[in-house]
């Protein structure tokens, strides 16, 4: 089921680090066989502004393949600083390719949350939704998770959730 019920039709894609899980292309990501699947977001809910999905894919490919595979180092979990409990990255790595990846797409895209860009970036980890522990947090709590993909997800309003839409492995050299 759709997490949060704020994405439309209009933002469906997501940029984002698996933790922990490699999962298949069209792997659904909130509610599939393997339940929500552990993942920071470098950049959430968008829309394309003025290029098309495979202009998109294209500029992913080259972008991320200048960007070296890099270590994440989680934190404690804190419910102080979301409406939900989260893991605190405590590198800046997430929030680098954060910057990057924005200037890389710039006005080419659209942000459902535009708030949450730039200086309101806050790179986490959630682990409960509504409620409901939707990751276990022992799992990463003080821990270093290696990242050397980053995912496209998209929408999929007849499945009712997000779902693994494309792969890019990082520092491949393109």
């Amino acid at each position: 089921m759709m997490m949060n019920n704020l994405a439309t039709d209009e933002f469906p894609y997501q940029i984002v680090a698996f933790m922990g899980c490699e999962p298949e292309l069209g792997a659904r990501v909130y509610s599939g066989k393997s339940g929500w699947l552990p993942q920071i977001g470098i950049k959430r809910r968008f829309g394309l502004q003025s290029i098309g999905e495979a202009e998109l894919l294209g500029r992913l490919t080259s972008f991320l393949a200048t960007i070296d595979p890099f270590s994440i180092q989680f934190g404690a979990t804190n419910r102080s600083l979301l409406p939900v409990e989260v893991i605190e990255v405590q590198t800046e790595a997430p929030k680098l390719l954060h910057y990057a990846l924005l200037g890389c797409l710039g006005r080419k895209i659209t942000s459902r949350y535009p708030d949450r860009e730039g200086d309101g970036y806050f790179p986490h980890l959630t682990i409960e939704w509504n409620g409901h522990y939707v990751v276990d947090p022992n799992k990463f709590v003080s821990q270093h998770c290696q990242v050397e993909n980053l995912w496209l997800l998209k929408d999929d309003v007849t499945a009712d959730d997000t779902r693994v839409h494309a792969r890019f492995p990082l520092g491949t050299g393109f």
